[in-house]
């Protein structure tokens, strides 16, 4: 049993480090920062619609 578990170990440990290397952790940072900008970016202009669009309405609403 315990021989199994350190194999299992040692397979998942070789996969890992034969699967990541600096392009594929780049690539990783990449994508998560370009999602991060544009959520951001899109939160933002959001804000900013909603912003313009009740001072445009300011004097015309009732609530």
């Amino acid at each position: 049993m315990e021989n199994s578990v350190s194999e299992a170990i040692q397979t998942v440990g070789t996969t890992l480090t034969t699967n990541l290397n600096p392009g594929v952790i780049a690539s990783v940072i990449g994508v998560v920062l370009g999602s991060c900008v544009a959520l951001y970016l899109t939160w933002f202009g959001i804000r900013k619609l909603i912003g313009a669009i009740t001072r445009a309405l300011k004097g015309r609403l009732s609530v």
